[in-house]
């Protein structure tokens, strides 16, 4: 009996030493009392961020505005006839220039010119009655009151001579200034009353500029103001001079319709043209500026990314006036202040940061 206890006690033992064996039981106490603490490892080197700078300086700043506007000839009209009639010959040629007062269309004025002839040969006849009369009066062969008749029918003549002569002129369609012809409207043998269009004339050895300036902007653009334009397909850059201003602003848009003149010797420009107008409204010396995309606009304020020591630190600055890549600062930054304009995006407060270029 005692034996069987003892062979039962033995296989429990074995049992329990290799449940404590294959769950590594002393093995995990060993461990623990022996294993050293795990070595943490070292955060890698931050990298500075590459970028560029532009270092403050007093600048001239050219407070310039664009705007759009359109050419318009010098001179432009539609030539009409100024009385009805049938044309008898035409005396231009399409797209040529023409000097003024020249000849361009003939009415029909065979009438008229009949009628001319008559009164010339009656005021003839009334210059020889004058003469022999003259005679009679220095021989008092005529009253007075003869002689100042026949003066006066003399004189009604000539007014009626020039009556006619007045309506055949206005029979001939001519050029009311230089310019050049457009395309012709009409041919010989038509009819035409004082609304048929002919042609066109247009002077455009001088043109004009007009355009609109914003309200804000008015005090600075009056007569003898230089501006610069371009057109459309044309990258010459054109001068002009403010020739008059509206005297009021426009209600409706707020703003102020201005023109400028320019020449056009070699007909380069053509009126209708659209242009695109710089205007410098005043020269601002001695000023702090910034390319545009060194500024970091906030909710509350405007920042700049200055470079002190390898770190990028962020600035608040007030702005003033802006251009096309530039942009003025009024307070926050010092003469000789590094201040990054590329890679601000990847920048954070106090980074690290490397110069690649300064400007």
């Amino acid at each position: 009996m005692k034996l069987r206890y003892g062979i039962w006690a033995a296989l429990v033992a074995l049992l329990l030493i290799g449940i404590a064996y294959k769950f590594n039981f002393w093995g995990a106490k060993v461990a623990n009392s022996t294993t050293t603490p795990t070595k943490v490892e070292a955060a890698p080197p931050k990298i500075p961020i590459a970028v560029k700078v532009y270092v403050v300086k007093n600048e001239n700043l050219e407070n310039k505005i664009q705007v759009i506007g359109s050419l318009v000839a010098n001179e432009e009209t539609m030539i009409t006839p100024e009385v009805a009639g049938k044309i008898t010959q035409i005396y231009f040629q399409e797209g040529a220039k023409v000097s003024k007062g020249q000849k361009l269309v003939q009415l029909n004025d065979q009438e008229l010119q009949a009628q001319l002839k008559r009164l010339i040969t009656q005021k003839d006849l009334l210059e020889q009655r004058r003469k022999r009369d003259e005679q009679l009066r220095k021989q008092e062969g005529i009253s007075e009151q003869d002689w100042e008749a026949l003066l006066a029918d003399i004189r009604g003549k000539e007014a009626e001579i020039e009556v006619v002569k007045a309506q055949i002129v206005k029979l001939q369609v001519a050029a009311p200034f230089a310019g050049q012809l457009g395309l012709r409207q009409v041919s010989e043998g038509s009819f035409v009353s004082t609304n048929t269009p002919i042609t066109t004339l247009t002077d455009q050895s001088t043109l004009k500029i007009d355009f609109f300036v914003p309200e804000r902007y008015a005090p600075f653009v009056k007569q003898g103001t230089a501006i610069q334009f371009k057109v459309v397909d044309n990258a010459t850059p054109y001068s002009a001079v403010v020739q008059a201003v509206e005297p009021k602003i426009d209600p409706t848009t707020r703003t102020m319709k201005v023109r400028a003149v320019c020449g056009n010797p070699r007909n380069e420009l053509l009126a209708g043209s659209y242009a695109n107008i710089t205007i410098l409204l005043e020269t601002i010396k001695n000023t702090q500026l910034l390319p545009t995309e060194a500024l970091i606009p906030e909710m509350e304020a405007k920042k700049v990314y200055q470079v002190k020591e390898g770190r990028a630190v962020a600035v608040k600055v007030e702005t003033g006036i802006r251009t096309v890549d530039k942009v003025q600062i009024l307070s926050g930054l010092q003469i000789g202040d590094s201040v990054i304009y590329s890679g601000i995006l990847q920048i954070k407060p106090n980074g690290m940061v490397k110069i690649l270029e300064v400007q």
